[in-house]
């Protein structure tokens, strides 16, 4: 947070010494170039373009709190000194991970509620086809370590925003092949109690992707 501000701004710092030292580069995103965030901009994701821009994808706040709470972007030309405006994503919702991948294709996970991956085949990332990971994972495992999902992201039972944190972890293992890390929380945020057999769970998804075109 800037001193005076009640929302959180994202800047960039670049280092030239393998991060012993930084120096500030310029502010990516304020409070005032989002007025609906819930939160201002955090949790930064950043990956080099095919043409070699730098795309920034931001969190804003929580889509189960408030529908308008979409991921947003901006991207820089110039190695970060300066950024382009604010545009909103049509992904949801919180700690973005993106990748770009050895054939181009841009990666991106974060969910809540849910989780997802968002593709993308074109140099500028503006073209997405999501694939809903917590369907995929229901359909895979038995009825016992299925992830459920509250349709309006609240669950008294096991806790709001459902059953997983919606917090990924994303690597390119070899080329265009994906590990997705992300978990599933029966309890929702509460502690899993004593006498339940149930723990909390870190899956690992192994995914490839092709390009057809």
């Amino acid at each position: 947070l800037y001193d005076g501000d009640a929302r959180a701004s994202v800047v960039a710092i670049a280092s030239l010494d393998e991060g012993r030292h930084w120096r500030y580069l310029s502010t990516i995103a304020r409070p005032e170039d989002a007025p609906h965030s819930l939160e201002g901009f955090g949790e930064p994701t950043i990956a080099t373009l095919s043409g070699g821009q730098i795309l920034c994808i931001m969190r804003v706040g929580q889509h189960h709190k408030q529908p308008d709470q979409w991921l947003t972007r901006s991207t820089s030309s110039d190695g970060g000194k300066t950024w382009s405006p604010i545009e909103p994503l049509p992904a949801r919702s919180v700690a973005p991970q993106c990748r770009r991948l050895q054939n181009d294709t841009v990666v991106l996970s974060t969910g809540r509620p849910g989780i997802f991956l968002w593709l993308a085949a074109d140099a500028d990332a503006r073209d997405w086809q999501s694939v809903d990971v917590v369907d995929w994972h229901n359909r895979a495992l038995d009825d016992a370590f299925h992830i459920k999902i509250p349709l309006d992201g609240v669950d008294a039972v096991s806790g709001r925003k459902g059953q997983t944190t919606s917090y990924t972890a994303m690597v390119e293992s070899s080329p265009n092949r994906l590990l997705l890390v992300y978990d599933r929380i029966p309890f929702g945020w509460r502690p899993v109690p004593e006498d339940s057999d149930q723990r909390n769970q870190i899956y690992l998804l192994e995914a490839e992707i092709e390009r057809t075109a």
